[in-house]
């Protein structure tokens, strides 16, 4: 089911979200391919408990970070909404996300979840390189926006919160 709302939903139609195959190996669909049922890999740390309500990742920081495991974690709901301006980070066109899109930001030493459109220059956000299983830490750099009429989406999921957008770690609030 597809739930059209214009609220603040967060990724681009383009940008790739990791999913996990039956396999076990990772994959990508664009965030408009994503359906009711798909596996997306999600990404536990030691310092976020998976069990607290997606809207309390606001609440949420930390001095440290401690990269657990990727978990697989079924789509429940897919919502798309439109926004008229978007972003990405580091002219990386890949990866682009709505203004409100919770992303992982460490920001004078502290860990949270920020709306993307509140990541500044030199904060450090962070992406999953699956080949290794790894996080990386990226200095922001360079932000840009787009104007025009984009679709976005945004995901209930099954368990868990954190997902991979673009490669970059984000909150599906």
């Amino acid at each position: 089911i597809l739930i059209l709302n214009y609220g603040n939903f967060c990724i681009n139609w383009d940008t790739k979200v990791t999913i996990v195959k039956s396999d076990g190996s990772f994959g990508y669909k664009e965030a408009r391919d994503i359906r009711e049922g798909d596996i997306v890999a999600s990404l536990r740390f030691k310092e976020i408990n998976p069990d607290a309500p997606a809207w309390d990742i606001y609440g949420w920081n930390d001095k440290s970070l401690t990269y657990q495991n990727q978990k697989p974690t079924k789509v429940l709901n897919v919502y798309k909404s439109k926004h008229a301006k978007i972003m990405y980070f580091n002219h990386d066109k890949t990866a682009k996300f709505s203004e409100e899109e919770p992303m992982l930001v460490c920001r004078a030493g502290s860990y949270e979840f920020y709306p993307s459109g509140t990541v500044d220059v030199g904060d450090t956000i962070f992406r999953y390189n699956d080949t290794y299983d790894q996080i990386e830490s990226i200095l922001v750099t360079d932000i840009a926006f787009e104007e025009g009429d984009f679709d976005t989406y945004n995901y209930t999921l099954e368990e868990d919160h954190v997902l991979v957008a673009g490669g970059y770690i984000v909150h599906n609030k």
